[in-house]
């Protein structure tokens, strides 16, 4: 309670100067601090502290326990009412930002157990707003202020161009959209695919913001992959050797096509026969 003890103190200070019924307002002030900050009790608690503490209660003369006029009993009347007021109101809303808090922190460890985050990028000032999660899937810092750049920066080289023109053709076409596609962890520069979707949010006709989600599926693209290796999935050019993806209707090498889906890295060297073949009669190096 030492907001009310601060109260009491200015009111000593300043009562020569205000009179009686001017200084309550600190220990109103007092009350809504205390009520703000610990709830209802706490303000009715601070409400009777700074009815006891008033002047004329434990100053000269001892004996007396009314106000000396009738205009500061009226006074006092009022405080009470008011810190009462406060004190229900000022509980009100701790207990509204407390659920708010449960809410958030609920949401944010649901994110967490499944991966996924969520965004928002503002179109005309180009910041971003990222969850907790989605800091963690990009690897940055929680907190980092962000831009639009800052995003792309972090999309894979060969990934960059076909975002930006999913952007632009949603935002031309005023629709919402879904992509997948590889982003590069910038805390230790892993290669992580993800799935995005977003919804415009439209003003006047006019898109203003996007507001989405990101799931990290790099585990799930694994999965396909071994499936498609094991099940004999995958589609291999006959002259070429080079390997389709099913996804993209592009053709990769197999190398290219491992370090799309997986996290594989490559050490090349030459097989014992190979050896044997290139280096026949020749002392290898």
């Amino acid at each position: 309670m030492l907001s009310v003890l601060a109260a009491t103190v200015l009111r000593y200070v300043f009562n020569p100067l205000l009179g009686f019924r001017s200084p309550l307002l600190f220990h109103v002030l007092a009350v809504a601090v205390v009520a703000q900050i610990s709830g209802t009790v706490s303000g009715l608690i601070a409400t009777g502290l700074s009815v006891l503490l008033i002047d004329y209660f434990f100053v000269p003369p001892l004996h007396s326990l009314y106000a000396r006029d009738p205009a500061d009993n009226m006074a006092l009347l009022l405080f009470v009412l008011v810190g009462v007021v406060l004190s229900v109101f000022g509980g009100r809303r701790k207990r509204a930002e407390e659920e708010r808090l449960r809410i958030r922190y609920n949401l944010e460890t649901a994110q967490h157990i499944a991966n996924i985050g969520s965004w928002e990028s503002d179109l005309i000032t180009k910041k971003l707003w990222w969850s907790a999660e989605t800091y963690n899937i990009f690897g940055v810092p929680a907190g980092t202020k962000l831009k639009t750049d800052d995003f792309y920066e972090s999309v894979h080289s060969e990934d960059r161009v076909r975002v930006r023109e999913t952007l632009a053709r949603a935002l031309e076409s005023k629709t919402d959209y879904a992509i997948e596609h590889r982003i590069v962890r910038r805390s230790d520069g892993k290669i992580r695919n993800v799935h995005q979707q977003a919804k415009l949010i439209q003003q006047s006709g006019t898109t203003v913001r996007l507001i989405g989600s990101i799931k990290d599926i790099t585990d799930t693209k694994r999965g396909e992959m071994a499936e498609q290796i094991l099940g004999g999935l995958l589609q291999v050019c006959s002259a070429c050797r080079r390997i389709r993806d099913a996804n993209s209707d592009e053709w990769y090498s197999m190398e290219g096509y491992l370090r799309r889906h997986s996290t594989a890295e490559f050490s090349h060297g030459m097989c014992p026969d190979c050896g044997r073949q290139w280096y026949q009669g020749e002392e290898r190096p």
